[in-house]
């Protein structure tokens, strides 16, 4: 009856793009019985089309289908461009491609559809296809046909269910062949409500043929996708994305989202983030030093460390002396602990409490010894012309001899 209704449909918008074009006289009536022969012919005919690119060597194209069906006795003819016509000399043939299927022809999806008389060979969609799919991560008390079948629902229509036994336990797997709409993304899963619980199952498909890492639809690949243009995708920057060759059943990897629902979890910490500091200048960085040493209380010699405002974390501070053309110093600030890199347990922080505490003891025996690099500087110097040395530089504890 839905035949019949859509036939109508179709019917009252022919009759409406010709208008006066149309006269009854250009209905022509035939016999609504079928040969026999006809029927027998249409039940041992697959017509098939590619899916992605029609323009093939025929030949060539022929001579592969062949060779992968193990049928040497199919005839084969070219509709158009990318449609075929195969006819077969059994039926037990014909039925055997049919189920060891989807084929391809030099990774391009042959989709077949089973010839019916009735129907012209150019009204068949095409945009549909048969996959077997296993579907994994289902708990043993829950794997019966009828969950199968409701995880498969959200795939596209059942065709077959099988329940496979593996090893020597109960069924752990199974596998479900659904007609997949070609026009839409492959799905990498579905979540299972059990209950006391949800979880995640992963989605594994059959001789799959290659298909785009971008958009997950089969035909073209992610540097062709018009949908996702392949400079804004993560595969331009060599980064995952959100399909990969796990979807194959070939490859036994599970998907990423596997990995995040039933992988460690670990608690995600806040750190500080650390800007490092411009280059300063010889006065702002005397100025920085003295002011540092002024508000903390510690004497900047060679080299030594201080402390970070963040207690997981540590800095060096060195001082560099130039040669006499480029006076002046400059504080570079190295990162040895990060907290988003380091973990934090229990053996890290006693290292960090001994780390303290002995720099603690170095500040307190540097205080000891201090020298102000202000006052070095603001001490005169006297040149000593008959001396050995060109020049003499003092310190303020030691003042310069006079001659």
């Amino acid at each position: 009856m839905a035949g019949e209704s859509e036939n109508e449909l179709r019917l009252a918008a022919l009759c409406k793009s010709l208008g006066s074009f149309w006269t009854e006289s250009d209905m022509v009536e035939v016999s609504t019985e079928i040969p026999a022969t006809k029927k027998q012919e249409c039940n041992l005919t697959l017509f098939g089309k590619l899916f992605s690119k029609p323009n093939v060597n025929f030949q060539a194209f022929t001579t592969v289908m062949k060779k992968a069906w193990k049928a040497d006795s199919v005839e084969c003819q070219q509709k158009e461009p990318g449609l075929f016509s195969f006819v077969f000399q059994s039926e037990e043939e014909k039925e055997r491609v049919l189920k060891t299927g989807p084929w391809c022809f030099v990774s391009n999806l042959l989709v077949l559809k089973q010839c019916e008389p009735e129907t012209p060979e150019h009204c068949y969609d095409y945009s549909r296809c048969a996959f077997w799919v296993h579907i994994e991560g289902i708990p043993p008390g829950w794997f019966r046909e009828d969950v199968v079948a409701e995880l498969a629902e959200r795939l596209g229509r059942i065709v077959e269910i099988q329940m496979e036994a593996k090893r020597n336990g109960p069924y752990r797997a199974g596998k479900v062949k659904v007609e997949l709409d070609l026009n839409s993304s492959l799905k990498t899963g579905a979540i299972l409500d059990i209950g006391t619980k949800k979880l995640w199952v992963d989605f594994k498909y059959e001789r799959l043929p290659h298909y785009c890492y971008s958009c997950g639809k089969i035909g073209h690949y992610a540097t062709n996708c018009e949908e996702i243009p392949y400079e804004k995708t993560k595969w331009a920057e060599n980064k995952k994305g959100k399909y990969e060759p796990w979807l194959k059943t070939e490859v036994r990897d599970h998907s990423p989202y596997w990995a995040a629902f039933y992988g460690k979890l670990t608690a995600q910490s806040e750190a500080e983030e650390v800007i490092p500091e411009t280059l300063a200048t010889t006065s702002e960085t005397e100025r920085g030093v003295r002011g540092g040493r002024e508000s903390q209380g510690i004497v900047i010699r060679n080299k030594k460390r201080i402390e970070c405002h963040s207690p997981d974390q540590n800095q060096e501070e060195e001082v560099i002396d130039h040669s006499n053309k480029d006076k002046g110093k400059h504080i570079m600030c190295i990162d040895y602990l990060t907290a988003k890199n380091q973990p934090k347990n229990s053996n890290k922080k006693r290292i960090l409490k001994a780390q303290r505490a002995k720099k603690q003891r170095r500040t307190e025996n540097n205080a000891l010894l201090s020298v102000d690099d202000m006052e070095l500087l603001e001490t005169p110097v006297q040149i000593v012309k008959d001396g050995k040395d060109w020049a003499l530089v003092a310190s303020p504890n030691k003042p310069p001899k006079t001659s």
